[in-house]
């Protein structure tokens, strides 16, 4: 093998290349199609002869132009182009089940599997299992990437709120003004109903309704980050909460 650079970019034998890009792990044959196909220059290295039988992966290019860029249909041999098998017709390409080696007397593949186990057969289930691979992301995580696959595993801590109204018929802070709150609950534990307001003073008719035993969940951006007020008619009012940030 050796280095070929590309000169536009492409996808070819499932994989992306960018223009300009130095190419080294490619097999010799691969690296000569790209470079028949006029996709590719030697860095280092040279061509290697295209096989006369046997499955020969080839370019988009060349699928396009079957008989043009050096490439010729004759011989007694199959192609491989995105996963798929394909035979020269003489002007162009036809489909093929699966490879038939020229020396096993005309015996096929059963499309890339039944239990197929040739070396040509693992040639097919490989590209198609590169392809997939290939189109995901190197890594799991945080990416800077739109087209990358992000998993953050979730973190933070909950703090309570419990407690009772201090002065019935006036609003009280429920938590302080918090930049990373995520979350509130609280659950009424008394026989009147209290008032729930992560945006402004809570009174009598402003705020989240929570009635005796009810459980009140807000996640953001119904939290807020702000102050968040209660209020409630009569003095000592129990409920129990926590903010989570």
């Amino acid at each position: 093998m050796g280095t070929i650079r590309i000169l536009e970019a492409c996808q070819e034998f499932d994989r992306l290349f960018a223009a300009g890009q130095s190419v080294s792990d490619l097999t010799g044959v691969q690296e000569t199609q790209l470079v028949i196909s006029g996709q590719a220059v030697f860095l280092e290295g040279s061509t290697t002869p295209i096989p006369a039988t046997g499955l020969v992966p080839i370019t988009s290019v060349q699928f396009r132009y079957p008989n043009g860029f050096g490439f010729q249909l004759e011989g007694p041999r199959q192609y491989l182009f995105r996963g798929e098998v394909y035979e020269g017709n003489g002007t162009g390409f036809t489909k093929v089940s699966g490879f038939v080696d020229p020396g096993s007397g005309g015996g096929g593949g059963g499309g890339g599997g039944g239990g197929d186990a040739s070396a040509a057969n693992q040639v097919i289930q490989t590209a198609r299992l590169e392809a997939i691979r290939d189109r995901l992301p190197a890594t799991v995580g945080t990416k800077a990437s739109a087209a990358s696959l992000a998993v953050v595993e979730a973190a933070g801590s909950a703090a309570s709120v419990a407690s009772t109204i201090t002065a019935g018929g006036t609003a009280q802070t429920l938590a302080a003004a918090n930049p990373s709150r995520r979350g509130l609950t609280l659950q009424n534990l008394s026989n009147g109903d209290l008032r729930v307001n992560p945006f402004g003073a809570a009174s009598a008719t402003v705020g989240f309704k929570v009635g005796p035993d009810q459980l009140l969940v807000l996640d953001a951006p119904h939290c807020g980050v702000g102050a968040v007020s209660i209020w409630g008619a009569t003095t000592g009012q129990a409920f129990h909460g926590a903010e989570a940030a």
